[in-house]
């Protein structure tokens, strides 16, 4: 097999030539077969997870306009705990909330703010 036709073969992605190294490697061979020397090459020859990371978003709870539970988020918005319940688990209301196990707290101003944007 001349250079000619390993090139030939490389463009097709039916094997793979390890830089530095006079010997191809068959995209089929089992990693086993590979020598660590091989294997490091070819993992150095991967590119870099490229994804970007995750953005995270801060939630703003400093203010004194917090209340707590359902009882609280049922007493702004003049309804029973069932129909708070419903809102909140509607995910209108989520950006506004932040729950810790069974400790809900929630921004009353915020709240307000997106129940106004999901009736428009």
């Amino acid at each position: 097999m001349n250079q000619k036709d390993i090139n030939q073969l490389i463009k097709e992605n039916e094997i793979l030539k390890i830089k530095g190294y006079t010997s191809v490697i068959d995209l089929n061979t089992p990693v086993w077969k590979l020598s660590i020397g091989d294997l490091l090459d070819l993992l150095k020859q991967v590119p870099q997870n490229s994804k970007p990371e995750p953005q995270t978003t801060v939630k703003d709870f400093t203010g004194s306009n917090l209340i707590h539970g359902l009882a609280g988020l049922a007493k702004l918005l003049g309804c029973s705990t069932r129909t708070a319940s419903k809102i909140k688990q509607s995910g209108k209301i989520d950006g506004a909330i932040i729950q810790d196990g069974r400790i809900i707290t929630i921004d009353s101003v915020k709240a307000l703010e997106l129940l106004q944007k999901s009736k428009s």
